[in-house]
């Protein structure tokens, strides 16, 4: 790589690949070196899933959960991944109607989310919330049902079209494959192979004919150069900035991919070592979704969530545009700026206000303090207003949003010019009214 490793590229890279990047974890980042911080992202979340069912009573339960465990995980880009292949195999509690299978499946996307490719796809074919999501339970031979075959090739693998316009598949491809998943159901919680619904039969699947069944079909499918570039345009369009599937970056990415068994570790592993990741293309060009603001304003204030409101951060990722767990269709949510619509924006001003304003039995407790740091006491309005800015990985804003918070910092209730000291009353205040308009700024919405 090229482009020098120093604090504004640790902090890009960790806000990407996580929730933030706070003060702390950049200096150790720079500390470290690129290539020992990428290898510290990549190990596997061991922690444990620690969601008891006593508390869990709604999908919001779950949502407000996961969304508590983003803010607070150590490995925060197994949580990032979790999320991106969310959205991939995007699969809708409103179907499925069982918040415990959608819980079982966001775990088993979580176990997999970096390794290989082929394991996370046979997972997802035999989860049994997309096994009800897609109707594999009624896809049995003699009457098979497409749904699953046809999203496998649409969306999770090889797209419609490759790189140069042309179709990756045909619609004997889709019926072909629906018979080799014949039989593949559940039985409320877990898959299991009915063999009297299966297809024995031959079946010819882009040009080759066999007794397949759904797993060779999915061998066939995730070694595909088109799936290699689809997925690798995917990944590199959330971590880093938006490209074609014909972009010079998707090819060595690809070629990782195909190269190492499907492996996806390896791919990320080039990818936070690319230049182009650290272009003016990538920086501070994706918006951040609902999700993603939540845990990152909750991680970066320090704030603690109220254990006893189990519902209210996932009904608030609802307002602010996102149902996790229950997208509206099988092609997930619409990313970038769709997700600062008006309601959307207005939405982050209350929320970041209630985030700023959280104090003990508040859904999160935020102490004002923790963004000013040690050693505050003889700060001025100006040093106060950096303090802050850095503890929210924001000190680039832009000069006019710094002007803006110091002028706010050295006026009154009224919005008169009033001298400035960092005392009790001050820091209950100011510091929380600064917080407040950080996450509501333009550039804040931004990673």
């Amino acid at each position: 790589m090229s482009i020098p490793w120093n604090p504004d590229n640790a902090a890009h890279l960790l806000r990407r690949a996580g929730f933030g990047a706070r003060p702390d974890e950049v200096a150790k980042a720079v500390k470290a070196g690129l290539a020992a911080t990428v290898e510290n992202l990549l190990k596997p979340d061991k922690s444990a899933d620690s969601l008891n069912y006593k508390n869990v009573n709604d999908i919001s339960t779950i949502a407000t959960w996961w969304i508590r465990r983003m803010a607070s995980s150590k490995k925060p880009l197994a949580e990032k991944l979790t999320l991106f292949w969310h959205n991939h195999f995007a699969t809708g509690n409103h179907k499925v109607d069982d918040f415990k299978l959608m819980h079982q499946q966001n775990r088993t996307i979580r176990k997999n989310c970096a390794g290989k490719f082929r394991d996370l796809m046979m997972a997802m074919a035999r989860d049994p919330a997309m096994i009800y999501w897609l109707d594999s339970q009624t896809n049995v031979e003699g009457s098979t049902n497409k749904n699953f075959a046809r999203e496998l090739q649409e969306l999770f693998t090889t797209g419609v079209l490759d790189k140069n316009g042309n179709h990756n598949y045909t619609e004997n491809d889709v019926a072909e494959a629906a018979r080799a998943f014949t039989g593949w159901q559940s039985d409320g919680s877990k898959f299991f192979f009915n063999a009297d619904d299966h297809d024995f039969g031959a079946k010819t699947f882009k040009g080759q004919t066999g007794a397949f069944d759904g797993g060779d079909i999915i061998h066939f499918l995730v070694v595909e150069d088109a799936t290699a570039r689809r997925l690798c345009k995917k990944l590199f369009s959330f971590f880093a900035y938006d490209v074609a599937l014909g972009d010079p970056a998707i090819d060595a990415l690809s070629n990782i991919y195909l190269t190492n068994d499907t492996d996806i570790r390896p791919v990320l592993a080039a990818m936070f070592q690319m230049d182009e990741f650290y272009s003016q293309a990538a920086v501070r060009t994706h918006v951040l979704g609902p999700a993603e603001y939540l845990a990152a304003s909750v991680r970066l204030v320090g704030g603690t969530v109220n254990l006893k409101d189990p519902y209210s951060l996932g009904i608030w990722c609802q307002d602010l545009g996102q149902s996790l767990l229950d997208p509206p269709s099988v092609f997930g949510w619409k990313e970038g700026l769709a997700w600062l619509s008006t309601t959307g924006v207005l939405g982050r001003i209350r929320v970041g206000e209630a985030i700023a304003d959280g104090r003990q039995g508040d859904i999160v407790v935020f102490n004002p303090k923790k963004a000013l740091g040690t050693k505050y006491n003889k700060l001025d309005a100006a040093g106060a207003t950096d303090r802050i800015l850095a503890a929210l990985d924001m000190s680039g804003v832009a000069a006019a949003t710094r002007a803006e918070i110091i002028n706010y910092m050295q006026s009154d209730d009224n919005g008169a010019p009033a001298p400035f000291a960092l005392d009790k009353d001050t820091i209950d205040k100011k510091v929380r009214g600064a917080v407040a308009i950080v996450l509501a700024s333009p550039e804040y919405q931004l990673s």
